[in-house]
């Protein structure tokens, strides 16, 4: 792609007079990536607890001995780090490349497609990597997300399949509450309705006071919204941002808060409200509050919804947390029974961008491959080999979290930060993109399956796995709108400013139906009328038109 920057004919001189020739690679998937001295210089951005200089940080060191690239990094950290960026960009000669960063696909088309400071990776990807392509091999979607309109990829993202992120609005449940009082799990809604009496009734706490919550959570926490999990028994009701409380019906783009399913769905959380089972403050407060509700002398909350029981328990107690465990979804008066679906085999951007103004773009490229590797995932955010895990023979008899012959052993120093200097972290790097895939969650690592207990805290992967396991047969993947689709500026900018009018509106009018201030049937076509003319319908066909136009690429 011809460069669409300018540099000074004076830089452009002394940058010809003082450059040597560039190194040569070694073959994908060998180390180390060059056997002839090599340097990349690299603005990285990282976390303010880590200091990643080469000089001081072990992790750092292991990466430029295993690949043979000497690493000149400019590291920017805080609030500041995306100022210093983009001021970085507006220069006239870039870094080789930028790491770290999290680039949305609108700053890739922008640095990318539109301006060409990042270079057109497609080729590059196809010729000098190999963990990379492993993994994109056994993941065809994500490589089709990460082109953009022009179908050129400019940057490498970030692989984090995270199993119980995709079905993560979860309904946790006090399980000693329910064997107290001899109830089943829920599978209806009017079944849900008669464990939340229970819980308001029978005094499962036993401490002689009717100070039961049945059922509570938070405006600000991780899916603590008290909507999604019950009105997903009611029509496809996705919470995340890019699918705008859209869904798919067929190909096409429709509202999932303006139809009669939705309505009787607030109808029935109006009927938990008024019938004292569904807390007040959940419609107003904020995770905080949640959190010392629910870690109080008593256990006085029955259930919560929530991404995992953290988000809403404290850990270190575990009488309190091993109480709670996920009930499945319900089924909704039309038979409907679904959970929503999150895909985390897309991209979300890029975390590596190579510049127009790197002279070895292979170079760059080999050494991004690497971090797709086994090596340097477990090196990069657990610590290095020998003091944090080790690998085990191939004729092991270790087994994975899911049964599978395991590949490493975690060592005492993986949970403990090593080499802390001036209260900075120095023993790992903790950048992205790396390869966090399903099986390094629980087909890689041995574990103890005699001993283990779920409910520790460092245990929570395999707690999650088992509670995701429950629902991930409900998991509405159908109705989803694609994460990644493509905008004209203009239309981002449009779509940016109604959906945000709209989304306050829905947000607001959702309180107000369940508390209410406002009623289901004589407001509802206000509701409905004030929607459409606060710009919402034009929200619905700028996702279409998006929508359609991915289709036909």
């Amino acid at each position: 792609m011809k460069s669409k920057r300018t540099i000074s004919l004076a830089l452009l001189f002394v940058f010809l007079v003082t450059s040597t020739a560039v190194a040569a690679v070694t073959p994908p998937g060998t180390l180390p990536i060059t056997d002839e001295p090599a340097e990349l210089n690299i603005m990285v951005s990282g976390y303010t607890n880590y200091d990643l200089n080469p000089e001081v940080n072990t992790g750092m060191q292991w990466l430029q001995d295993v690949t043979g690239v000497k690493l000149n990094l400019d590291i920017v950290t805080g609030d500041d780090a995306k100022t210093s960026l983009l001021l970085s960009l507006a220069g006239d000669v870039l870094p080789d490349a930028y790491w770290g960063y999290a680039w949305s696909f609108a700053e890739l088309q922008k640095y990318g497609m539109d301006e060409g400071a990042f270079i057109p990776m497609n080729d590059l990807i196809e010729e000098y990597c190999y963990y990379f392509k492993e993994v994109i091999d056994d993941n065809p979607t994500l490589f089709e997300s990460m082109k953009l309109p022009d179908g050129n990829i400019y940057g490498i993202p970030d692989v984090n399949v995270c199993f119980h992120c995709s079905v993560s609005n979860k309904m946790w449940v006090n399980k000693n509450w329910m064997e107290t009082l001899g109830l089943e799990v829920p599978q209806t809604l009017d079944e849900f309705y008669d464990m939340l009496v229970a819980f308001r009734d029978g005094d499962p706490n036993g401490n002689g006071i009717k100070d039961e919550i049945p059922m509570s959570g938070s405006v600000d926490g991780w899916n603590t919204r008290v909507y999604t999990w019950v009105l997903n028994a009611f029509t496809p009701y996705y919470p995340q941002g890019s699918s705008y409380k859209m869904y798919l019906d067929d190909g096409v783009v429709k509202s999932a808060v303006s139809g009669d399913d939705y309505r009787e769905g607030l109808r029935y959380l109006k009927k938990l409200y008024d019938d004292g089972l569904l807390d007040p403050a959940a419609l107003t407060q904020y995770n905080s509050d949640l959190v010392t509700l629910c870690n109080g002398e008593d256990a006085v909350v029955g259930c919560v919804p929530a991404g995992h029981s953290q988000v809403f328990l404290d850990a270190n107690n575990y009488d309190r947390y091993s109480a709670y465990t996920t009930i499945p979804p319900l089924e909704g008066p039309g038979g409907r029974r679904a959970v929503a679906y999150e895909d985390y085999s897309v991209a979300n951007g890029a975390n590596f961008v190579i510049t127009e103004s790197c002279r070895n773009p292979e170079l760059a490229m080999r050494f991004v491959d690497y971090m797709f590797s086994k090596e340097y995932t477990l090196n990069n955010g657990s610590g290095l080999e020998g003091i944090a895990w080790e690998k085990l023979p191939e004729d092991t008899d270790l087994t994975t979290y899911d049964g599978s012959k395991a590949y490493c052993k975690m060592l005492d120093a993986a949970n403990a930060a090593e080499g802390i200097s001036a209260g900075l972290i120095t023993d790992r790097i903790n950048l992205r993109p790396v390869n966090y895939c399903a099986d390094f969650f629980y087909s890689w690592k041995a574990v103890d399956h005699e001993n283990l207990d779920v409910y520790l805290s460092q245990n929570i992967d395999y707690l999650l796995y088992d509670e995701s396991m429950k629902v991930i047969d409900y998991a509405d993947r159908e109705h989803l709108l694609p994460k990644v689709m493509f905008f004209s500026s203009e239309d981002q900018e449009e779509l940016t400013q109604l959906y945000t009018i709209a989304d306050n509106y829905i947000q607001s009018c959702q309180v107000a139906f369940i508390n209410g201030e406002m009623d289901l049937d004589a407001d509802w076509q206000t509701y409905l009328d004030t929607l459409s003319s606060g710009g919402f319908d034009r929200c619905i066909e700028l996702i279409q038109t998006a929508y359609d136009a991915l289709q036909a690429r």
